[in-house]
């Protein structure tokens, strides 16, 4: 998930989790998540 606020991605993960999403990656902006698709695949 992307969101530059530490908060909102700590709250969102949480409420993944509870409905049963358990590989998340987080990143704090655009430029990292790009970084993130260029190193693993994404589905």
């Amino acid at each position: 998930m992307v969101d530059d606020s530490d908060t909102e991605r700590r709250i969102i993960g949480g409420m993944l989790r509870k409905i049963g999403f358990l590989n998340i990656n987080e990143a704090s902006d655009g430029k990292e998540a790009l970084a993130m698709l260029h190193e693993k695949s994404y589905d």
